[in-house]
């Protein structure tokens, strides 16, 4: 028996989260994304095998439409699931059944210690605050800059203007958008902003190619100029913030 700590459901893929350290996975299971070692769907939660991180145990779990990103409590990812354009960042494009370790070498020998998926990319920050991507990159959901649209198999870094508040601390993502929060509270985003789901300004652009700071000069007058953004909610289309005020 276990306690749900917290439980994330996406596209057609579901992943429980144990507060015993273990990880429970239902629903469609095409291209091995419960991590079962097989491609058959489940209609009730069964455990993950956690031998293939052992001893270490998992303390982050993040889906995609068709892959599943887990993070241990020493920093190491792993990864299973649909890798058609690379989202599981193991330098090949082959899918697995099962929880696959991303060597650490791939992150310049630094540990990680938060994680996000969107539908078919990854997005990772290591211990020295570098952010790394990898996968599907048709909207810039990578960061790299325009022309630069290029899937990516393997991690590769995304670089910040110097007028970034503080350091990369948290990563979100959804469907094609990417979001980096702050240790100061601001956000940073880029990549696919059909309805201004950046909170960039740009409505006139449909997707924003290297990030990109919010756009805060809509807010009220009453809200103080020292405030910061905590906490924030990505959607298909739009997204959520809770800012301290």
């Amino acid at each position: 028996m276990f306690r749900l700590s917290s439980l994330l459901l996406l596209a057609v893929l579901a992943l429980v989260f144990a507060r015993d350290k273990g990880i429970a996975v239902t629903g469609d299971n095409i291209s091995g994304q419960l991590g079962l070692s097989d491609t058959n769907d489940r209609n009730l939660p069964v455990m993950v095998d956690n031998s293939a991180w052992y001893p270490e145990e998992p303390e982050m779990v993040c889906g995609g439409y068709g892959h599943t990103v887990v993070l241990t409590n020493k920093g190491s990812v792993y990864v299973m699931g649909e890798n058609v354009y690379g989202q599981l960042g193991l330098g090949d494009n082959y899918s697995r059944y099962a929880p696959t370790l991303i060597s650490q070498d791939s992150f310049d020998g630094n540990k990680i210690k938060t994680i996000a998926c969107g539908d078919d990319h990854t997005i990772l920050i290591d211990s020295k605050e570098q952010v790394w991507g990898f996968g599907k990159n048709d909207n810039y959901e990578l960061g790299q800059g325009e022309g630069n649209k290029a899937h990516a198999n393997k991690p590769i870094t995304i670089s910040f203007p110097s007028i970034m508040s503080g350091k990369p601390e948290r990563a979100f993502a959804y469907g094609y958008t990417t979001y980096i929060l702050t240790t100061k509270g601001q956000v940073w985003a880029f990549g696919m902003d059909d309805y201004g789901q950046t909170g960039c300004g740009s409505a006139a652009q449909t997707v924003i190619m290297t990030p990109t700071t919010l756009d805060m000069s809509q807010l009220p007058d009453t809200i103080p100029n020292t405030s910061k953004i905590v906490d924030l909610a990505p959607g298909g289309k739009h997204c959520l913030a809770i800012m301290d005020t």
